[in-house]
């Protein structure tokens, strides 16, 4: 396992852990200032959440971790099936409730959906009613034709 890894499956245990108790249990070989740079990486990817200050800072699982982790498909699939964590059944909290609590993108990458956003629009704008409607239709074509 990776040292992230490492952290995301110490927190998935539930508790949440300051970063002496996450360098202790995962017995990490580097220094306490790599750990929280570390920390820090995946405080800014929302895949763990930081509750307090200084030594009294918890770290946890974010609600968008469900939804933002990778997955290794190889990995999972390479395990004999009797050591795969199998989900018995979808989670329905995660579009009902989670999804809306969830920030799933970073700031930049919301920049730069909106900064798309008005490209989009500004394109659109200069189409007449019937070239918007064919390029819907092509667009609706290829989706369908790629997805089959």
């Amino acid at each position: 396992m990776t040292e992230t890894e490492l952290i995301l499956h110490l927190l998935s245990k539930g508790d949440a852990l300051s970063s002496r108790e996450i360098f202790e249990k995962i017995q990490y070989e580097k220094s306490s200032r790599t750990l929280a740079r570390l920390l820090d990486k995946l405080v800014a990817k929302n895949l763990v959440d930081r509750v307090g200050v200084n030594k009294g800072t918890k770290y946890s699982l974010s609600k968008s971790y469900d939804i933002l982790h990778s997955i290794d498909v190889e990995e999972y699939f390479a395990k004999d099936i009797d050591e795969r964590e199998i989900i018995s059944s979808f989670n329905h909290d995660l579009l009902k409730r989670d999804l809306y609590q969830v920030e799933l993108f970073t700031d930049s990458e919301r920049l730069k959906l909106e900064d798309l956003q008005r490209i989009y629009l500004r394109n659109v704008s200069e189409l007449t009613p019937e070239e918007y409607s064919k390029e819907i239709e092509r667009l609706a074509i290829d989706l369908s034709w790629k997805s089959s």
